[in-house]
């Protein structure tokens, strides 16, 4: 009788001991998920955080007085277009558009800086701003039809006169 009771009472601390090592393991496996959530949310805010500061920087640098270093400041924003800024993505297609900045005047360039502005990841513009990108998208396109239209109707012209010749 004594065996068989110190069988059970064996057996009861095993088990006792199984379930414990089965809630500790659980508990270390929530305690890594959320150790794994929370970095992956810190790699996100420093990240947002990172292409944030070198948008904002990179424009200051091309835009304001007393220290100005466009070359440097639009490199910068490059990389941060690249890495999904649409701060510095609206302000490339703006500065294309515009041939400012030492870039040089390229609608196709600008077309294409607009156009990732949307589907950007690190949102600093209003919506309106949003909305005036993607309009210059279509804005681009029926410039360069009519731009088309007019040098196909000056080249005519001109094809015209010198026939007469």
């Amino acid at each position: 009788e004594t065996a068989a009771a110190d069988e059970t009472a064996a057996a009861d601390e095993t088990a006792a001991a199984d379930e414990t090592t089965a809630a500790a393991l659980a508990a270390e496996a929530a305690v890594r998920r959320r150790a794994e959530e929370e970095r992956a949310a810190a790699s996100q805010l420093l990240a947002y955080a990172y292409t944030s500061g070198m948008a904002r920087a990179g424009v200051s640098l091309v835009q304001r007085q007393p220290v100005r270093d466009a070359c440097f400041g639009i490199d910068l924003v490059s990389k941060a277009a690249s890495m999904g800024s649409d701060l510095a993505s609206y302000s490339l297609g703006q500065w294309h558009e515009e041939g400012s900045h030492g870039l040089p005047h390229d609608l196709a360039e600008a077309k294409f800086w607009y156009s990732t502005v949307p589907t950007c990841t690190t949102r600093h513009l209003d919506a309106s701003l949003v909305r005036r990108a993607a309009a210059r998208v279509g804005e681009i396109d029926t410039e360069a039809a009519a731009w088309a239209s007019a040098e196909a109707a000056a080249n005519a012209a001109i094809d015209e006169a010198l026939a007469g010749i």
